[in-house]
């Protein structure tokens, strides 16, 4: 079966089974690599030593999650069915 059959099948599927495919395929990207997750832990253990010497200070969750709003909230909108979409008190369009 060649990837436009696929394509064309999957199309053509209810919005349940779409779902559950998209979920599927998904899943199957989300497989960890070894070597990244190695890098990972030792940048993790390190900034972890760096907070218990008092190299490096934490910041409270509040405070990153208010930033990260601020900062990405009108980077990536999303899109439902090009209705205005209001997000807390910001209308964004």
């Amino acid at each position: 079966m060649t990837i436009q059959e696929i394509e064309k099948k999957s199309l053509a599927l209810n919005a349940l089974d779409k779902i559950h495919l998209i979920e599927k395929l998904l899943s199957s990207l989300d497989k960890p690599d070894p070597e990244i997750e190695k890098v990972w832990i030792k940048e993790a253990e390190e900034r972890f030593a760096a907070y218990e010497k008092g190299e490096i200070k934490a910041v409270p969750l509040e405070k990153v999650l208010k930033n990260i709003k601020r900062k990405w909230m009108y980077t990536f909108p999303l899109f439902l069915n090009r209705k205005t979409i209001v997000y807390e008190d910001y209308q964004i369009f």
